[in-house]
């Protein structure tokens, strides 16, 4: 018997370090091994208890527990405050052959449904990850505006919903929804509103990856990705049906925002349902009466608006100058997901998001002044509707080329309206694109040995149309317009192929490679609309297409080391290539008196990346991390002057715009730092109180280096620190964010930055605080209470248009059956 329980031992050891996804059952002990997602060995310390139970274990130095103490039925909770929570019974522990796998804070699992949602995309990257699940403090309230949850992701978002990542604009970031990249002809390097319609109730997870090279999802991802998941349809539980109920609601004074969601999810044996639906009702933002000294009297007060009474404009003075009027809007979002198994390898998904809104007026085109008076009477985003369906099949089994595979096919339809009238003018601008696009991925994982690997394909098209037409809303005739991209449309075709490979020397040493390769063939089709608008032959492009053939190779290479228990030390090294996209060599903007024309010579940026990064783990309570990076970047693309034959300017009206296009540089560079600190003790009875403490601090610097002055869309420092107290069911948390300032001469005139929205100096430094106070009956009721900007500051974000909320009193209340 000695020797058989040896053997056992021996091989549980064994085969729990080599193999992730294919554990094999053991029958001669009832002890369980905590290991690693990331790392795939044994973790000691983790808490572990039931509530049935007063007692709180502790995994001892081989990550062992034994659960002898518990019944088949009991939950039993694996917890530790570096790592995702795991709550299992005992029958399930059991048929998972007595391994309970945990992901730290960069490495996130999903428990049992990691097989259709992380298992592809997220364990095998050498990154630094930051991670927010449903489960945290960020994400219990529904609000798009809450700038705590923002600053925990380390955005740097303002309330106009522009997104900026590591210094570099929306089309140099990834953004994912389940294992779908959003990325597309018509991404834009300014606005982006693919964030702000995602509803927080719905989301699993968010995840921030940092750096370049993100092989899985494309070169574009010069600054990173952000992945967005959510919710998995749940098959039945004990009985032959099983269903859950939730709905929320959340309220916030200062803005009158009214959000509310209910979602639900019917499970059976081998088919599963879930659906959200939420209505956003967003008032006008108040912003914040506590004024620094040194800014002017007026700055950012909205003293004026218009309205337009009996068939003329009207300009009306604003009784409450700190209310910023035109700030409502309302938005619908729907979800719907099946789920079904046919057998125990596969499971297919099929996925359909839909969302619209109403009228949402463009507060920064509203307050833009000429003449001492507002230069638009209107300027808005008619309903914008946005249609997402994949399928997904997930198949699991132990092949010789692959032990999980993934394909996904997928189709979006985005509809975006743009309506601009001048004051006092009877004509107005009505500007109209439709994208479709369509992607098939196919991602594949085989395990060989302690070694992965990762490698697939992605195919993708993508066709733009556009028009515009000029309305006299007094006659109701119509005429052409200027459009915003290239008249004739634009179509794209992607094709990429990816191979990774994970490589674990020993628990101590580990080689992360990766190679991708992107074909990008894409053509527009111009019609001279400048001659014909500004009713001036000689402004012609001297082109009418565009054809990009694009080769896009990147790469990365990462070590990570582990000297000893607890610490980690890692480089990574990139190279990618972004080629440019209609928004980029197409577009026609007219902003804050600059036009931006098409360029059809623009090159592709490429960038050599370098990050450094090093974290430790102290007492088992406390870890350190901090991170450094620097890209360098050659032909990167910033806009400049220009001039069409000779001509750098032209007039539409009354108006006179400076010309300006996008081009490419020869030399720039991004570098920056990141750290953290992270701290969780458990205390009190059966160890169930929790403090928690997490400060966080980032930097970054931008540099045209041919011209030896400040890139654009590059933030000031920023972070945050928070401290929460858990006391059985109640929580409280307080918080501290802040920004540095951004001065004026590092502003871009061009638009990116927003220069006419920054006050005389720039855009100033600022800080808030918030506190929020909740309780948890458990897993049917939970009451949230916030107030952000206690001091009720006044601050504008960088780049932004918009002041934020002063004192915001916040309630949200959620309810499950």
């Amino acid at each position: 018997m000695i020797v058989v329980k040896f053997i056992s031992s021996m091989l549980k050891v064994f085969l729990y370090t080599i193999f992730l996804f294919f554990p094999i059952v053991s029958v001669f002990s009832q002890t369980v091994t905590v290991i690693s997602g990331s790392t795939n060995f044994p973790i000691p310390g983790i808490m572990v208890y039931s509530n049935r139970l007063p007692d709180t274990l502790q995994t001892n130095n081989k990550g062992e527990i034994s659960l002898d103490i518990f019944r088949n039925d009991d939950n039993i909770t694996f917890e530790h405050f570096v790592f995702a929570k795991v709550r299992k019974n005992k029958e399930e522990i059991i048929d998972n052959d007595y391994v309970i796998i945990m992901y730290p804070s960069g490495m996130l699992a999903l428990e049992n449904k990691s097989v259709i949602t992380t298992a592809v995309y997220s364990k095998d990257l050498p990154f630094y990850i930051n991670i927010i699940t449903d489960k945290q403090e960020e994400t219990s309230s529904l609000s798009s505006n809450d700038d705590g949850s923002e600053q925990k992701l380390m955005f740097e978002k303002n309330k106009s919903g522009s997104t900026v990542f590591r210094g570099l604009q929306a089309n140099k970031v990834i953004l994912v929804l389940d294992g779908v990249r959003l990325n597309n002809a018509l991404y834009r390097n300014g606005k982006i509103s693919g964030p702000i319609h995602f509803e927080k109730s719905s989301l699993e997870s968010v995840q921030q990856i940092h750096g370049a090279g993100f092989i899985m999802y494309g070169a574009d991802a010069i600054g990173g990705a952000v992945k967005y998941f959510t919710k998995i349809p749940e098959f039945k539980e004990y009985n032959n049906f099983s269903y859950k109920i939730n709905a929320a609601t959340h309220y916030e004074a200062t803005t009158d925002n009214w959000v509310s969601n209910v979602n639900f999810n019917l499970g059976w044996e081998k088919f599963a349902s879930y659906t959200s639906l939420t209505y956003g009702d967003y008032g006008k933002i108040t912003m914040g009466k506590n004024r620094k000294s040194y800014l002017d009297s007026d700055y950012g007060l909205n003293q004026t608006y218009v309205e337009r009474i009996d068939g003329k404009d009207s300009i009306i003075t604003n009784q409450e100058p700190h209310t910023q009027q035109n700030t409502n809007y309302n938005q619908y979002l729907f979800i719907q997901k099946f789920r079904y198994q046919p057998n125990k390898n596969l499971n297919i998904v099929l996925n359909l998001h839909y969302n619209t809104s109403s009228k949402i007026k463009y507060y920064g085109g509203l307050t833009e002044i000429s003449r001492n008076k507002p230069r638009f009477a209107e300027v808005e985003f008619r309903p914008q509707n946005k249609s997402f369906t994949s399928l997904a099949f997930f198949y699991n089994k132990k092949t010789k080329y692959y032990d999980f595979v993934s394909v996904i096919g997928s189709l979006q339809f985005i509809e975006e309206y743009r309506y601009s009238r001048k004051l006092n003018s009877s004509v107005g601008l009505h500007q109209i694109e439709h994208l479709y696009d369509g992607a098939i991925n196919l991602d594949l994982i085989k395990v060989l040995d302690i070694n992965r690997v990762t490698y697939g394909v992605e195919i993708s098209y993508n066709y733009l149309k556009t028009r515009a037409f000029f309305e006299n809303i007094e006659t109701d005739s119509i005429w052409e317009g200027l459009t915003r991209y290239p008249t004739n449309g634009t179509d794209m075709q992607t094709f990429s192929a990816y191979f990774s490979h994970k490589w674990m020397r020993n628990s101590q040493f580990i080689v992360h490679a990766g190679i991708r390769y992107d074909f990008t063939r894409s053509s527009s089709s111009f019609e001279n609309q400048l001659a014909t608008v500004t009713k001036n032959p000689q402004m012609n492009y001297n082109f009418d297409k565009i054809n990009y053939n694009s080769h896009a190779p990147s790469a990365s290479l990462s070590f990570d080391y582990y000297p000893f228990t607890g610490m980690q030390i890692s480089l990574l090294n990139s190279i990618s290539v972004h080629s440019p996209i209609v928004d980029e060599f197409g577009k026609i903007m007219l902003k804050d008196y600059v036009a931006v024309v098409p360029n059809n010579s623009l090159k592709s940026e490429k960038s050599c990346n370098i990050e450094f990064g090093l974290s430790q783990i102290l007492f088992e309570s406390l870890k350190i991390n901090v991170g450094v990076f620097n890209s360098w970047i050659k032909d990167a693309i910033i806009i400049s002057d220009m001039n069409i034959n000779g001509i750098d300017s032209l007039w539409l009206g009354i108006d006179g715009y400076e010309m300006a296009t996008k081009v490419n540089i020869n030399n720039a560079q991004i570098y920056g730092i990141s750290s953290g600190i992270d701290f969780g003790h458990f205390f009190g009875k059966k160890n169930k109180n929790l403090i928690k403490f997490n400060s966080s601090f980032n930097y970054i610097k931008g540099l045209n280096i041919d011209d030896n002055i400040a890139l654009p869309s590059i933030p000031p420092f920023f972070g945050q620190t928070s401290i929460s107290l858990k006391l059985t069911d109640y929580t409280l948390r307080f918080s501290h964010i802040y920004n540095g300032e951004k001065k004026r001469e590092d502003l871009s005139i061009y638009g990116e930055d927003n220069i006419h929205k920054a006050a005389n100096f720039g855009f100033m430094a600022w800080q808030t605080y918030n506190i929020k106070l909740s309780y948890n009956t458990g897993d049917y009721l939970s009451i949230h209470f916030a107030v952000n900007n206690l001091f009720d500051t006044f601050y504008r974000s960088y780049a932004s248009s918009i002041s934020a909320p002063g004192r915001n009193f916040m309630f949200t209340l959620k309810f499950s059956i």
